[in-house]
């Protein structure tokens, strides 16, 4: 066992973090020490997890994948399918950005942190300054339709809104930049 390894299971021995955090720093271990050729007999033992746990954990991950990778051809239908037979409702979509994320993943396993650092990742947001998007959904019993508290105040042209764009990347990140109007190719190359 490599020192690395070792001195990672020290620290999944006694973690510290949120609840949340440290789920998914043993999910990781679970993965990492399967692919190092570790039984699941002894990754419960390193990470004090149950024998049942780590092998869930490892079926469902492993047929997921395996059903995306089974058949790269095969329509989004069918992948849907396949994983809503396992009890996995998925969208079109999900299962789209999972083929997207895995070759993402494949084609840049191998790139360095040099490579990395000069990698600038950017996003705009658009901040409405009253109500949302779209017609608002109401939950609630016959006969209470006009109740105040099934009711939206409404501002005439929607209030206005506010579009923001700003980046980041290994050094630090970027202004908040405020765009006026619509986000397009030229405003987003100023």
């Amino acid at each position: 066992m490599s020192k690395t390894v070792q001195i990672a299971i020290k620290k999944l021995q006694d973690p510290k973090g949120s609840k949340s955090e440290i789920k998914k720093m043993k999910l990781s271990a679970i993965f990492y020490l399967t692919q190092l050729g570790f039984s699941q007999y002894d990754i419960s033992n390193m990470i004090d997890m149950k024998c049942t746990t780590v092998e869930g954990a490892i079926n469902r991950v492993a047929t997921t994948e395996r059903i995306i990778r089974s058949d790269p051809f095969q329509t989004i239908e069918t992948l849907q399918g396949q994983l809503r037979s396992m009890s996995k409702d998925v969208s079109r979509t999900t299962v789209k950005n999972w083929i997207k994320k895995l070759g993402f993943k494949y084609k840049h396993v191998g790139w360095t942190d040099k490579l990395w650092e000069q990698v600038v990742w950017s996003d705009e947001s658009r901040f409405r300054v009253f109500g949302h998007d779209g017609k608002p959904k109401v939950l609630r019993k016959q006969g209470e339709r006009y109740e105040s508290c099934h009711l939206l105040r409404t501002v005439k042209y929607g209030g206005g809104s506010l579009m923001v764009w700003s980046c980041f990347w290994a050094g630090g990140y970027g202004p908040l930049v405020f765009v006026d109007g619509n986000m397009n190719q030229d405003s987003y190359v100023d």
